[in-house]
């Protein structure tokens, strides 16, 4: 695969993007330098088989999109173009068709001038991608999920956009533009990153759009309902019967550049009429009843205060400019299929676990941002044990898995959970690094139900109980697993026993597991009866694709943010009385009527799938344990978001990322057991045959080597069962010479 030579011409900055993804996973690729010459060598086809323009503030690419049949972006793009007097294509050198159907018009434009998203209810389906960090999948590249390229065509030269274009956008004539991040339809234009420098907490909420979004959600949960002007809201009060006009204006920029608030209603419950106030001012009076200092300290907590060693600045925005929902219904009996790479959009969540991720993947030799965030959330999880609970009284309690080869990096993130909680003087939360027996783990427990056991090479521990006979004492291990992350919400004991002095109890018990393991081993050793008895249902394997680019990295002090939220949860008791650590009452975070209905539906459109009959799968107990996986991961990113509070609040947006989070890890977990779990050797010598066909599509020649430790006769049998049942099928290729017949998956 070869970068298009129009990139090399105009000396783009490029950056390589993995199969399965829609944009780089690198850390900092937003800043990139590399260029035609750096990525192209890494466009293997299998690992990389697309790449990204990384666009600078002189650039923006009009894409037309045909992904929403309600809003066709070549309908609207008519629309434009009568309204402007010519076709795009009449005046752009460089138009990008892409294998979905949709187009890209690239052009370069004035610096300053930037457009948003604001544009979508005149023009839907058409958007305006610009300013510096932005990315747009190039020439040449392959799609996921449609045959084909991108394909570049015109004189694949880069023209200013017309004047005429810009002044029908921005409204304005022989003016500059107004100056409009990119961002989705439903946000106020996102500040750039980094703008605000050591404001308190207040000053930086009021000049931040997360925060007009902040407002917004808590205005909405009070009754309020908004209409969106572009560049600010329209709001009606609760219970507003008359068409009299709006009630209020939200997000308009005073000229000291403070989002304001301001009311026109005498009805309005909470707001005075005729008065412009800041969202801070709003925002301390509808969640603190006007105590600026309650609120500014709550905001801090939110993140809404710079601080030199902070690595997560005003990330909510940014995290909301960037996500995509699942909403994709799960088809639970389709073909089993890989769903690629850990999606890019999910690695940062916003709030404490951003904050943890990315100090732990920029003081990493070997960056590995997919563990980062397998222990970032970890840590919070212990952090939050025994102290919140959704309405469900789901816990928070989590068994993360980190998959990679040996000295990929996984070290690292077990490191950083423990100086963060040593720091912080909570050293009792850490368990041992490794198991000798499932009695062990209660004693842990017995000394402080709630721990973080950091477990090392899980894949020799599974290798050690499939060899012993049933019933053995490691085998006892899983089972305690099972019973203990189960019973979380309630009060767990060790069982009947002829010694009443060894019976025990305890009351909540939270386990949280961070291990990690060589792929090949775990998979290897892991047993079909571990399936169906729930072990691997309760695991959220993350798995990394071989090493990450080693990096310079130097000891820096942990963010103290990082620091102050850690202490702020430790210390966070909302039970009344000295018995709350005995006898735990957690806070109750709520979902919103929005989140609660979309985790509803997730849960309908699993149970709708998986046969009534009993006829089901092995792996469909994988999509029913998935529904409880979305509800607590929900709260532990709520948790991350808002921090300890007595009364939190899982958003949709909450729940929108545990869906998407749960549906890859169900759906890459199925994927591994059909091709790498086995009941005897030859369906494990079956399954790698197959997924080196998947990979690779070989000729028997090249079957061959890949298969060093088969027998010929072994090798040949095997083909012939994956022929005969379907699994693979001969495909003749055209060359030079003679035609060449390949092995590929169906």
């Amino acid at each position: 695969m070869i970068v298009h030579q129009f990139y090399r011409d105009h000396n783009l900055r490029l950056h390589e993007i993995p199969k399965g993804s829609k944009s780089p996973i690198a850390v900092g690729w937003p800043s990139t330098q590399k260029r035609a010459d750096d990525v192209e060598p890494m466009l293997d086809g299998e690992r990389f088989d697309k790449y990204g323009w990384i666009m600078d503030d002189c650039h923006v690419v009009i894409d037309i999109d045909v992904h929403d049949e309600q809003a066709n972006g070549f309908e609207s793009l008519a629309k434009l173009e009568a309204a402007v007097g010519f076709k795009l294509e009449d005046v752009c050198g460089a138009i990008v068709d892409t294998p979905s159907g949709g187009r890209h018009y690239y052009f370069s434009k004035p610096s300053e001038v930037k457009f948003g998203k604001v544009f979508r209810d005149r023009y839907p389906g058409i958007d305006f991608i610009n300013s510096s960090g932005k990315q747009v999948i190039a020439a040449n590249s392959y799609h996921d999920k449609h045959p084909g390229t991108y394909r570049m065509s015109g004189d694949c030269v880069l023209l200013e956009i017309p004047e005429k274009l810009i002044e029908h956008l921005c409204g304005i004539s022989k003016k500059p533009a107004r100056i409009i991040e990119s961002q989705p339809a439903d946000l106020l234009p996102i500040r750039p990153a980094g703008a605000v420098d050591g404001d308190r907490s207040g000053d930086e909420f009021n000049k931040s759009p997360a925060g007009v979004q902040l407002v917004k959600g808590k205005m909405e949960s009070m009754g309020y309902t908004f209409r969106s002007m572009g560049d600010y809201w329209e709001f009606d009060r609760p219970g507003k019967t008359t068409d009299s006009g709006r009630s209020g204006y939200l997000g308009k920029l005073s000229k000291s550049g403070n989002y304001q608030l301001t009311s026109f209603s005498l009805s309005d419950p909470n707001f005075e009429s005729g008065e412009a106030i800041t969202i801070f001012h709003a925002y301390a009076s509808l969640s603190h009843s006007g105590d600026h200092t309650a609120a500014a300290e709550e905001l801090y907590r939110l993140g809404y205060a710079s601080n030199p060693n902070n690595f997560g600045l005003d990330h909510f925005a940014e995290f909301l400019a960037s996500f995509e929902p699942d909403e994709s219904e799960l088809e639970i009996g389709r073909p089993v299929e890989d769903p690629g790479d850990f999606p890019a959009d999910c690695l940062l969540p916003p709030g404490f676990i951003a904050d943890v991720a990315r100090y732990t993947t920029a003081t990493a030799d070997e960056p590995q941002p997919i563990l980062s965030l397998g222990g970032a959330m970890c840590l919070l999880s212990v952090l939050t044990g025994r102290k919140i609970r959704n309405e469900r009284d789901n816990r928070t309690n989590i068994f993360v898995l980190g998959l990679g080869p040996s000295g990929c990096g996984k070290d690292h993130p077990r490191k950083v959970n423990v100086d963060v909680l040593s720091e912080i003087g909570r050293y009792d939360l850490c368990g041992p690094n490794s198991l000798g027996s499932g009695h062990g783990i209660e004693s842990q427990l017995r000394e402080h139900p709630a721990k973080l056991f950091q477990l090392d090479e899980i894949g020799d521990l599974l290798k050690a109980i499939k060899k012993e006979k049933s019933g053995g004492y490691m085998e006892t291990i899983l089972q305690k697993i099972k019973m203990l992350m189960t019973s979380a919400h309630t009060t767990y004991s060790n069982g009947a026993t002829a010694d009443a002095k060894k019976l025990f109890t305890i009351n909540q018990p939270h386990l949280v597991i961070f291990g990690t393991a060589t792929a090949e081993k775990f998979w290897d050793n892991l047993t079909a009866d571990s399936i169906e008895d729930g072990f691997l249902g309760r695991i959220l394997p993350l798995e990394v694709h071989g090493y990450g680019e080693t990096q310079d990295s130097e000891w820096t002090e942990i963010p103290g943010r990082v620091i102050e939220q850690a202490r702020a949860w430790s210390e966070f008791s909302p039970a009344d009385g000295n018995l709350g650590s005995v006898n735990p009452r957690p806070a109750v975070y709520r979902m919103t009527a929005e989140a609660s209905d979309r985790h509803r539906r997730y849960c309908r459109e699993i149970d709708t799938r998986i046969p009534k009959d009993g006829s089901h799968k092995k792996t469909d107990g994988l999509w029913k344990r998935a529904r409880g996986r979305a509800a607590s991961l929900a709260l532990l990113l709520a948790a991350s978001r808002q921090g300890p509070t007595a009364e939190g609040q899982i958003e949709i947006v909450d729940v929108n990322l545990a869906i998407k989070v749960t549906n890859w890890i169900t759906r890459r977990t199925i994927f591994k057991v059909h091709t790498e779990v086995s009941e005897n050797q030859f369906q494990r010598d079956t399954n790698r045959v197959l997924a080196i066909v998947a990979k690779f599509r070989p000729d028997r020649s090249m079957l061959t080597n890949k298969t060093p430790w088969l027998r010929k006769k072994d090798r040949d049998e095997i083909v012939e069962h994956l022929l005969v049942t379907g699994a693979i099928v001969r495909e003749e290729v055209k060359t030079k010479t003679n035609p060449r017949v390949i092995f590929r998956s169906k």
